[in-house]
């Protein structure tokens, strides 16, 4: 046979390996197995046949390697059966293919080969099954395309191979996401009459999911239906997690109720994924829900569905929330993982709780839970941001003594806190450290180095860093061109940090809203107006905003420069919509609003529009300040918040003067200064306005105050939303007016129009009214009489009887 003779130099004997490989099972069975008892009972059952006298039937030895097999001790099993072979003990096909699937697991696919010649030596006749353990061996091994080869040659030779042999080169296809040759492959298998099963298709769908490729999965699984190959809880799973991770939620919960109506079990699996989905979306409530039908469903919660929650409390910093959480998973029986401890460990140390985080990293380990990388660095890096940078150290040194080994993110934490305490020896120290470990820094440790460099007056090292690192090929962030250009600024070497502001996007690097700052700030504190000025213009050019600092340096540097300060004051950016607002779109879109709607809402949008006065260019400033307002007193020194604010006042109240005094359709061209400021005394330069405390409340709705509002003194009072009720009677109301109110209104309307000359027409009107409301009268009279003499008049029955 063809396959065979090209697989003649790869056939040896396994009985060399069994010897090398018989010491290390013993080992491996009684020291770290989870299972060690049931392997004990199985090595004592089966010591136990070996001495019965007959042996038993080889079926029974078959059941119980069988068990071995599931429990995936496939060394085990190999010893067993040279014992077998040594006691004399015959066996039989069942027992060979067993031995070909545990050496296949163990990447031995070639002492799976010698027993496929060992089967021709002992007479055994040759079945297709026995194909599977060598074709999932090689795919194992990565030899995906000697395994196809094996396939072809196989059933070229007349063998028509199962679907278990097509479904193992499938799953080695979209390991390595090759999910083209994968359905090719379903497609050839179809065709050659092996019908594959619901396993075939979930690993493709599983696979066509980690890619995000849900189109594709979903058409595989209508193509499915349409074989009478119906999807099971795998198929569904794999579908709604890649839905939650693209973030389509929505559809995830409307693919589950179809599995639900499908009458799907499902199982922890399932709900997991729903229950960590939802978590990730910060919807905890439906969560809650979701773990409520698996109490219902009699689907018992374990510690994955226990870690979502507790880490979707996390992402909210609900603390006490995330404990009651561990609280019920402890009184459930649900022991903890080290999942768990990392996430209240991280939380801890986020909220500077530093000494709490100390007690779970102890807890862990008196639960004999080893504590992993991630818990050592949150630990570190707590240590390090409350400055009890000793005790990171202690922590770090003892993470070497007793494992894991650090990684990158461990000794970035420690390098950038030995940085800001400028303790370089030790920082070099860690570098010799990390290059024993094989460990290469990477740009946020370079950056940090830089800036602890350039904190520490050592401007010259930080330069030599950064330009060798360069020159070595290391890319460097935008971080840490900011770090440098601020610490050159500083020095007032304003040219060479131009320089390298220019050679950012030579490098591949392109500046951001912070590297526009720093150079502009460097500038206006070393009083090169020209320079900053150019910058100025550049980064409003490029989108970007000045930020509270840039702003009050403009206002002490740049002030009597009107263009550059209406350019910066008329820069707005988009302002992005809150939740509410557009909850309230959408509302609208929903219900569109009627005729009469449409109608109020153009006539207030004419008097509003009427209402408003021509607003200069220079006024435009104050949407500006309404957003850069409250940015001047971030800092813990409020002193530069409230002197920006006189500041920004005093400038705006000068440039919408000077715009004012020069618009039209002002009285002789002179501004009303008294709409800026009503105690400001006529004829005077300054103003006369008390000076007021900081309200922090105020920069909230700094755009609807009197000194922002250029001129409209109006206070903005928000009108009460009426009822359904209220909003009824009162449309009623509009809808169908009397005759006689309409009248009335046209004639106030009329009255309230028509001008008084001074020559008697407004008395003449007033007689004429007169007039007209006597005669009115007149006729409500005789029209009262009329109806009582019909009430009088009996009636034409009763003249009758």
């Amino acid at each position: 046979m063809r396959y065979s003779m090209t697989l003649k130099p790869i056939l040896s004997t396994p009985s060399g390996f069994l010897k090398r490989c018989t010491l290390y099972s013993f080992f491996y069975i009684h020291a770290s197995s989870p299972h060690s008892t049931k392997v004990d009972d199985a090595f004592a059952s089966f010591s136990h046949m070996l001495n019965l006298k007959p042996f038993p039937s080889i079926v029974e030895f078959n059941k119980r390697l069988s068990s071995l097999v599931k429990m995936k001790h496939f060394q085990s099993v190999l010893i067993l059966c040279k014992q077998m072979e040594i006691a004399g003990v015959s066996i039989n096909v069942y027992t060979i293919n067993m031995m070909m699937h545990c050496f296949s697991h163990l990447h031995h696919v070639e002492c799976g080969f010698s027993l496929l010649a060992k089967c021709f030596k002992l007479g055994f006749p040759l079945q297709v099954r026995m194909f599977n353990p060598l074709i999932n061996g090689l795919c194992l091994q990565g030899k995906t395309a000697q395994a196809l080869q094996l396939l072809d040659d196989i059933e070229s030779d007349g063998y028509q191979l199962d679907v278990y042999a097509y479904t193992f080169i499938v799953v080695a296809f979209c390991k390595i996401g090759n999910f083209r040759d994968a359905i090719c492959l379903l497609q050839t298998m179809t065709a050659k009459g092996c019908q594959p099963n619901v396993v075939t298709y979930n690993t493709i769908v599983s696979g066509l999911c980690r890619e995000g490729r849900v189109i594709m999965a979903r058409d595989l699984v209508l193509e499915m239906k349409s074989k009478n190959i119906w999807p099971d809880a795998i198929t569904f799973t794999s579908l709604v997690h890649c839905l939650f991770n693209l973030d389509q939620w929505k559809e995830a919960l409307a693919l589950h109720d179809e599995m639900f109506d499908s009458k799907i079990k499902s199982d922890v699996i399932t709900f997991n994924v729903l229950v960590d989905g939802l978590c990730k979306q910060g919807m905890i409530l439906e969560a809650l829900d979701v773990i409520k039908v698996m109490a219902r469903k009699e689907v018992e919660p374990n510690v994955v569905t226990y870690n979502s929650l507790i880490d979707a409390y996390s992402q909210q910093n609900r603390l006490s929330d995330a404990r009651e959480v561990f609280d019920i998973m402890r009184s459930k029986g649900c022991t903890p993982s080290a999942v768990t401890y990392n996430i209240f460990i991280k939380l801890c140390c986020k909220n500077n709780r530093v000494d709490d985080a100390k007690q779970y990293f102890h807890e862990m380990q008196l639960k004999n839970i080893t504590p992993s990388v991630a818990s050592y660095n949150s630990m570190i890096h707590g240590f390090c941001q409350v400055g009890r940078l000793f005790d990171g150290q202690k922590l770090f040194n003892n993470m070497l003594r007793t494992g894991p080994s650090p990684d990158i993110i461990t000794y970035a934490s420690l390098i950038d806190s030995l940085c800001k305490h400028g303790d370089f020896d030790s920082v070099a120290a860690l570098f010799h450290q990390m290059e024993k470990s094989s460990l290469k820094p990477n740009s946020i440790i370079y950056g940090s180095l830089i800036h602890g460099l350039c904190k520490a007056g050592k401007l010259s090292e930080a330069k030599d860093l950064f330009f060798r690192l360069s020159i070595q090929g290391v890319q460097h962030d935008v971080q840490t061109y900011n770090i440098l250009i601020n610490g050159i600024c500083r020095e007032g070497l304003l040219d060479e940090a131009y320089q390298v502001f220019r050679k950012m996007r030579e490098n591949g690097c392109f500046p951001d809203s912070c590297t526009y700052n720093v150079v502009i700030q460097g500038f206006l504190r070393h009083n090169n107006e020209a320079g900053a000025t150019q910058l100025i213009e550049e980064m409003l050019d490029k989108g970007f905003c000045a930020d509270a600092t840039t702003l009050s340096l403009v206002i002490d540097v740049l002030s009597s420069d009107d263009g550059i300060m209406r350019k910066l004051f008329e820069f707005v950016p988009k302002k992005r919509k809150t939740d509410d607002q557009s909850l309230n779109d959408g509302a609208a879109e929903v219900a569109p609003a009627t005729s009469e709607q449409k109608k109020d809402k153009k006539k207030k949008k004419k008097k509003t529009d009427d209402d408003e006065t021509p607003v200069p260019k220079g006024g435009n400033g104050t949407a500006v300040l309404a957003i850069h307002y409250g940015a001047l007193g971030d800092g813990e020194d409020s002193s530069l918040g409230l002197e920006s604010r006189s500041k920004l006042e005093a400038r705006l109240r000068s440039l919408e003067g000077r715009e004012l005094s020069r618009s039209p359709g002002s009285a002789k061209g002179k501004p009303e200064i008294e709409a800026y400021d009503k105690d400001r005394k006529k004829g005077a330069g300054g103003l006369i306005t008390p000076a007021k405390t900081y309200n922090p409340s105020t920069d909230a709705i700094l755009g609807q105050t009197p000194n922002s509002t250029a001129g409209n003194e109006v206070e903005f009072v928000p009108k009460k939303r009426k009822t359904d009720d209220q909003s009824l009677t009162d449309g009623a109301a509009e809808v169908a007016p009397t005759i006689r109110e309409q009248k009335k209104k046209k004639k106030t309307e009329e009255g309230s129009e028509r001008p008084n000359s001074g020559n008697g027409t407004v008395e003449q009107e007033d007689d004429v009214e007169k007039a007209d409301a006597g005669e009115k009268k007149t006729k409500k009279r005789k029209n009262s009489k009329q109806a009582e003499e019909r009430s009088e008049r009996p009636s034409k029955k009763e003249e009758k009887k």
